[in-house]
């Protein structure tokens, strides 16, 4: 990409931007995202991991062990 053909991208880009109107996410979509994202991370959790997610445990409810 030559420098003339870079700066006529960022030209391009820069009034794209100047004329893009974020939108404001609705509360509905917020929640769905933090419901994906808690999904996603139990489902990476190692199977070695405690039940709250984390490496060592901590925060698990004890094992009970049978006598």
């Amino acid at each position: 990409m030559s420098d003339d053909d870079a700066e006529a991208f960022l030209r391009e880009v820069r009034a794209a931007l100047a004329t893009a109107r974020p939108e404001e996410p609705s509360l509905d979509s917020l929640q769905r995202l933090m419901t994906w994202l808690q999904t996603t991370e139990m489902e990476e959790a190692p199977p070695e991991a405690g039940r709250d997610g984390t490496e060592d445990g901590e925060g698990a409810a004890p094992e009970v062990s049978e006598p």
